[in-house]
């Protein structure tokens, strides 16, 4: 790399490929998730379920979503900027690993939230969700195409070893 390079300063994100604080937030995801999966699955579509718990829980999942799209950010960044460097396609694969069985564990999330705004439709026109409209309304919208958890996770699976693989097989030419 010359001196006229323009370089990612990804510092301010982790400081390298093996910066602790990448472990430490994929264990935080990793208990965010689990609390998901206790506290939600089976509850959603439920009479004790209310538009308030939804409120509550598209609030966590705002966090949750933040705090996985820097390591997203970051190991596509770090990657992108060098795809020579062996640790940077490791740790992109292992986020990579991680993010697709956090997307399996919580796979259920989407598709019971799906099904509640579907079936409370008033909850669109709530000025409480009024942040939320435009995601609530795009829900119920695809609620009817949605497939079966199990089949939600067979596609994250291949996806993870097809098409994706096939696109970072495509980005090394």
């Amino acid at each position: 790399m010359t001196e006229n390079e323009i370089a990612w300063d990804l510092t301010e994100i982790y400081s390298g490929h093996d910066d602790p604080r990448i472990t430490k937030s994929m264990e935080n995801l990793t208990k965010k998730a689990t609390k998901f999966v206790k506290d939600y699955k089976g509850v959603i579509n439920t009479p004790k379920f209310t538009p308030e718990k939804l409120l509550d829980l598209f609030k966590k999942r705002e966090d949750f979503n933040a705090e996985m799209a820097e390591l997203n950010l970051y190991k596509n960044r770090l990657y992108s900027a060098n795809m020579t460097i062996p640790e940077s396609e490791a740790l992109k694969n292992r986020i990579e690993d991680f993010s697709t069985k956090i997307s399996k564990d919580l796979a259920f999330l989407e598709l019971n939230i799906a099904k509640y705004v579907y079936d409370n439709q008033k909850i669109i026109n709530d000025p409480t969700f009024s942040n939320y409209k435009h995601n609530l309304e795009k829900i119920r919208r695809s609620y009817p195409h949605n497939l079966s958890e199990v089949e939600e996770q067979l596609i994250l699976e291949k996806d993870q070893y097809g098409v994706r693989a096939w696109s970072n097989l495509q980005s090394k030419w």
